[in-house]
């Protein structure tokens, strides 16, 4: 659903005013008469405190919503790309051959992180495999760029606040070809399921709100995405990994509605397109 055939649902927002200005005394401007108006003073109407927070209310929802154009027009460019990529991707199965130019490294990436990290025997607690733990050490630069963080360990924090706020994550890789500037990009599909931790811990406003929370608990949210990685074929490293998925086309299909999608990512730590707002 686009954001645009949204738009005509929404009401009518009346232009911002700073202060209450009072109405124009067209009958006195209009007069021959030189006499000086008298100025009669009469108490606020009732409903002016009403009005002037209907008002606000109203500005408020418009800035929202062009946020969320700018939002959208952003993730129209990313499916735009993702579309590009796919033209002219190559085959998983005709990958070129294991060399040191981070096409192996990639695909073992995927590999290695299809499912996140994931809980030990009996124990509930999530964390990295010993092969996870080698793979980014001996992949990735010490001072990696990943998203907004940097390092290996932030990528270990995003990995894990992935996996233990959301539940069955999976990640597909449906595409890897070369880039600008010897980059690889790898086109992603991210599954992950919404439940009451997610609500908790990356929506806490719907903690308040049962209408949207009851709509989205249990729902399997499916993302369309774009990996792109650096490889500095010196040290035969990664020294940037950036991955963005596009969450607001299924927020949008789930909900319907612009103003709902709006105040679910209100005060989340992650934003519509799947990026953790504050370093975790």
């Amino acid at each position: 659903m686009s954001l645009s055939s949204n738009k005509s649902q929404h009401v009518h927002v009346e232009p911002e005013a700073c202060t209450q200005q009072p109405e124009t005394d067209t009958e006195s401007l209009s007069s021959d008469k030189q006499e000086t108006p008298t100025t009669k003073w009469s108490p606020a109407p009732k409903n002016y405190h009403h009005q002037e927070y209907r008002r606000e209310k109203q500005v408020q929802y418009k800035k929202e919503c062009e946020h969320l154009t700018t939002l959208e027009k952003e993730t129209r460019q990313l499916r735009d790309e993702i579309s590009r990529f796919e033209h002219k991707r190559l085959a998983i199965s005709e990958a070129l051959p294991a060399q040191l130019n981070g096409w192996d490294v990639a695909l073992e990436y995927f590999k290695s992180f299809q499912f996140g990290l994931q809980s030990r025997g009996r124990s509930s607690v999530i964390k990295p495999t010993s092969a996870q733990l080698e793979l980014l050490r001996t992949a990735m630069v010490p001072d990696v760029v990943f998203n907004s963080g940097q390092g290996v360990e932030a990528m270990m924090r995003s990995w894990k606040c992935l996996s233990l706020w959301f539940q069955d994550v999976e990640l597909e890789l449906e595409g890897l070809d070369r880039g600008a500037a010897g980059s690889l990009v790898a086109v992603t599909r991210t599954s992950v399921t919404i439940t009451e931790r997610t609500l908790r811990n990356v929506f806490p406003r719907l903690c308040s709100d049962r209408r949207l929370a009851d709509r989205l608990l249990g729902q399997r949210i499916v993302m369309r995405g774009l990996t792109r990685f650096e490889w500095d074929s010196v040290c035969g490293r990664f020294t940037s990994v950036m991955a963005h998925s596009d969450m607001l086309t299924p927020m949008l299909r789930l909900l319907g509605s612009v103003e709902d999608v709006s105040l679910v990512f209100e005060r989340s730590i992650i934003s519509p397109d799947f990026q953790w707002r504050s370093s975790r």
